[in-house]
């Protein structure tokens, strides 16, 4: 069953193996020869518990990876632990699973801590499913620490695909952004399985995924929020896809709940479709006010674009099929805007948004504010932020009670560039 691919991945080993390997042999003490990749061993079980040995694979009998668990957490089984491969050619695998979780026969043998880089001898260890997940039983002996402090970058998945490849992230150090539905009661700590909804195009939920929490967790009586970013390790339990963070630390930009409606996309009403007035695509209007999904925006030095129409896709740094364009240049003691006209009633505690330069324009500054008096003053949030080349996601965390209404201000300058604006999410102080 080994695959031509094996070599490949030994030499990836050799030229990508994030530091946690010499030349010829990790650690000194094994051949690369002698390795062959996680994915490879996941493949052997075929339904029935096997017991494993160099036969089985005819030939190499180690694989390799680091530790993605925390045991300081206790989100996990004390005599537990997850390698996830981390060479070049495994990371770049989105075809099957790259980790695995190990069982070994007591806690007191579970010594190996995240970031430890190890080598596991299969010989007589066992592959067996335990709760639906495949499990590799071995012992201390199996196993040997090459290196500590190896580092292991999440991969970024939208909940969607993660729920709908849920066995090839099985075993995985994801990031997510997760949203908690039906809303917790507030206060209510982690503990347990906390549904995050999948949706279809057209809004209705059609899965779930879990936020997977023990009872022994360290961080099991923290007050849950409805949002926030997580990285954890995505599992596969019962049927369920879980996701399970190693630690308090794990879980960051926790807020309230996405208001109904947003994200602010700009994608209704349709260019298109022929249903946006003239005046929002055309810089200098100053009638330049629309409905858009989330409500009436006011676009002042900017405009609504369809980049396909307008014979400039990938010149804007926008997704879907619209944004917004804000005018450059406009000279120094004038500005443009992309303005709320209404309240949000609930606050605020969270703000995100992307932004870009278009094409090759010079660099552009800009700012956030808010208004708590339904847009009479208006008050600046964080830094000036410079736009240059490339698309990025800017997130602001608040604490705005009572309504509150947010634009986007870019201040004349004698020379600068035009600035894409889109996705924009508003996140509830109270639910």
């Amino acid at each position: 069953m080994i695959r031509f691919y094996k070599y490949i991945f030994l030499i990836a080993i050799v030229a990508l193996g994030i530091s946690c390997s010499d030349d010829n042999k990790l650690g000194g003490a094994t051949p690369i020869s002698d390795l062959i990749t996680i994915d490879e061993v996941r493949e052997v079980y075929k339904g029935t518990d096997i017991t494993l040995s160099s036969s089985v694979f005819q030939g190499p009998y180690k694989t390799t990876g680091v530790v993605i668990s925390n045991p300081e957490g206790k989100n996990i089984e004390d005599n537990h632990l997850i390698l996830q491969a981390t060479d070049g050619f495994s990371m770049g695998n989105m075809s099957r699973s790259i980790g695995l979780q190990i069982s070994l026969p007591s806690a007191m043998e579970n010594t190996y801590k995240m970031g430890d880089s190890l080598v596991i001898d299969l010989t007589n260890t066992k592959l067996k499913k335990e709760n639906g997940d495949l499990i590799l039983e071995a012992s201390k002996s199996n196993i040997v620490k090459i290196k500590s402090d190896c580092k292991v970058i999440p991969s970024p998945v939208s909940l969607n695909e993660l729920y709908n490849n849920i066995d090839k992230y099985n075993c995985r150090l994801v990031q997510i952004l997760c949203e908690i539905y039906p809303l917790p009661p507030f206060g209510e700590g982690l503990e347990g399985d906390k549904p995050m909804p999948v949706y279809d195009a057209e809004g209705s939920i059609t899965g779930n995924l879990y936020l997977h929490t023990l009872s022994s967790a360290t961080f099991a009586d923290k007050n849950v929020m409805p949002a926030s970013d997580v990285i954890g390790i995505a599992k596969l339990k019962d049927g369920k896809g879980l996701v399970s963070m190693r630690t308090e630390d794990d879980m960051q930009n926790e807020s309230g709940p996405l208001y109904t409606n947003w994200p602010e996309d700009f994608e209704i009403p349709s260019i298109e479709a022929g249903g946006v007035p003239s005046a929002l695509t055309s810089y200098n209007s100053g009638t330049n006010t629309g409905t858009f999904k989330t409500g009436s925006w006011y676009l002042f030095q900017s405009i609504l674009v369809d980049p396909v129409l307008a014979n400039t896709a990938g010149r804007d740094r926008i997704t879907g099929k619209q944004g917004i364009r804000m005018q450059r240049t406009l000279g120094v003691g004038k500005y443009g805007v992309v303005e709320m006209k209404f309240n949000l009633p609930h606050g605020a505690t969270k703000i995100s948004y992307t932004h870009g330069i278009y094409y090759t324009d010079a660099a552009v500054q800009f700012w956030l504010e808010y208004s708590i008096d339904s847009g009479a003053t208006w008050n600046k949030l964080g830094e000036t932020i410079t736009s240059n080349n490339g698309f990025y996601t800017e997130t602001l965390m608040l604490d705005i009670d009572g309504p509150v209404r947010f634009r986007i201000y870019k201040p004349g300058a004698a020379a600068d560039g035009r600035l894409s604006i889109d996705n924009i999410y508003v996140y509830q102080k109270t639910w």
